[in-house]
């Protein structure tokens, strides 16, 4: 059967149907599906009916994309198909429509097909994506890196996926395609490394909601085809290893994606001025780094933190500083002519925090501190065991952090990089982080281990830095890294972040 032929079964399907009106007894989604249908036939997809229904028309379409060897006519074709089929399962008397829209069956469920459908969702993206990328270089009136940067990842997508579209029509095995040498391995980078550059690139640009869709369906979609494509391909270790590592690294993003969508921040105070803050667990992690390389860091031991308390969801900013300056009458720290607003306070001394975090107190009626050196290493690794809140390899730390080598020699607002786990920002990088405790040269003192600052013995002028920041590279990134300050240090890399404690 010709795409001609699926469409006309679809009209006949349509001109019989009779779409319920509100109140009628049928469900919802019924009613919707009718009308979604009429809308993709008169509009020819442009109405841009919800993702949730166009994914379900994407996952019929390859029934008859396999039938189908232009490129061109996938679309289109597969769109009506998908259609069809679905309106075909809700229209309880038309017999003739479903004989004429045969099911999926298990020959369809093929690598051909997970291939094809990739590549549809895939040119939908990079169009959508480009579309709006464009729009947002003629707003900006510039040049912006980030945008720059996320263009060439998606020119990176487009080329494995023309080995695809070249052979889709030949004889070729897809199992001995990707069998061949190391085709298999180039091919499943070829689709991991931009794709999660992609959806990391992406979080902080404006794009539309229905971009961001995109985005996360073609990383699921990615995901999916590296293990068909492992699968396909019986004893290959370095394919099967390959595809373990997508697999590993886009659920990573797919889980931060969730847990940053369904974490939820709160203000004392519904006033700008008052920091969001973030609620965290009670729970356990092993402190400092077991690498000998890493002297003030060992040996790593046991912290059980046995209560839950609240974290700034981002360093102090200028705007909350400065509020509390105009209210106490002192004299502002200087932004080194960078900006202030949502940059992070910087050229604030240990002394400076103290004296914040009392004016904040006082001004919403609850307890803010300075979080202690163990709670900040707890709430920065979020549940992790990694260099790292979000993996070992230092290749997605861009997407976290602003750092040496991705700043053009300033703080950046806070917000602009990925979250962690607990949806905590720029707990990598921007600045360094005053922390309540004294400073120890390593952990061999006995330090607490239940999550309070350690004040005992050492230079109490002396206290705590930690998360690096835009002048710091990899290294100076990690979870466990530390810093000395005395408390009367200020520098243009050096700001804080508030805890709350839990109510008495």
């Amino acid at each position: 059967m010709k795409s001609r032929d699926y469409f006309e079964a679809f009209c006949r399907a349509l001109e019989n149907a009779q779409i319920p009106e509100p109140g009628a007894q049928v469900q919802l989604a019924d009613r919707d599906i009718f009308l979604r249908v009429k809308d993709i036939l008169q509009v020819c997809y442009e109405g841009n009916p919800d993702q949730k229904f166009c994914n379900a028309l994407q996952r019929r379409a390859g029934e008859i994309m396999l039938e189908v060897s232009d490129p061109k006519e996938w679309q289109g074709a597969l769109d009506v198909y998908g259609a069809a089929w679905r309106l075909s399962n809700v229209l309880p008397d038309d017999e003739d429509a479903k004989s004429a829209l045969p099911p999926p069956d298990e020959s369809a469920q093929t690598l051909k097909q997970d291939l094809l459908l990739m590549v549809g969702d895939l040119e939908h993206l990079t169009d959508q994506l480009d579309s709006e990328l464009d729009i947002q270089l003629v707003v900006l009136g510039e040049t912006d890196a980030r945008i720059v940067d996320l263009q060439n990842q998606l020119e990176r997508l487009r080329k494995p996926f023309s080995q695809i579209k070249d052979i889709a029509g030949s004889g070729v095995k897809y199992s001995d395609f990707f069998g061949a040498g190391s085709a298999g391995v180039r091919f499943i980078d070829g689709i991991s490394d931009p794709i999660v550059a992609v959806s990391l690139g992406s979080h902080d640009l404006a794009l539309s909601p229905e971009a961001r869709d995109l985005v996360r369906n073609a990383a699921t979609g990615a995901r999916d085809l590296a293990c068909r494509i492992a699968g396909a391909v019986a004893g290959n270790a370095d394919l099967s290893r390959c595809a373990d590592k997508c697999v590993e690294r886009i659920e990573r993003y797919l889980v931060a994606e969730s847990l940053e969508s369904k974490q939820r921040g709160f203000r004392d105070v519904s006033e700008s001025w008052c920091p969001e803050m973030v609620d965290i667990p009670p729970g356990a992690f092993l402190m400092g780094s077991a690498d000998p390389a890493h002297q003030d860091e060992i040996p790593q031991h046991p912290v059980k933190i046995g209560y839950g308390f609240a974290v700034g969801r981002y360093p102090v900013t200028f705007e909350e500083y400065d509020a509390f300056c105009r209210a106490a009458r002192r004299q502002k720290p200087g932004d080194n002519g960078w900006g202030r607003e949502r940059r992070p306070v910087i050229n604030v001394s240990w002394d400076d925090a103290q004296a914040y975090v009392e004016w904040l107190s006082g001004a919403t009626g609850r307890r803010y501190r300075l979080l202690t050196e163990a709670e900040w290493e707890y709430a920065c690794r979020a549940g992790s065991t990694t260099r790292y809140s979000f993996d070992e390899d230092d290749r997605d730390l861009a997407a976290y952090a602003w750092f040496v080598g991705h700043l053009e020699g300033e703080t950046r607002p806070v917000g602009d990089r990925r979250a962690n786990d607990f949806g905590l920002f720029d707990m990598h990088g921007n600045v360094w982080e005053w922390c309540e405790d004294v400073w120890h040269d390593n952990y061999q003192d006995t330090p607490p281990v239940k999550g309070s600052a350690w004040l005992e013995r050492g230079d109490q002028r002396i206290r705590v830095l930690r998360g690096g920041s835009w002048v710091s590279g990899p290294r100076g990134l990690r979870s466990a890294v530390r810093l000395e300050g005395a408390t009367d240090y200020r520098h243009n890399n050096v700001g804080f972040r508030v805890a709350r404690a839990p109510d008495p």
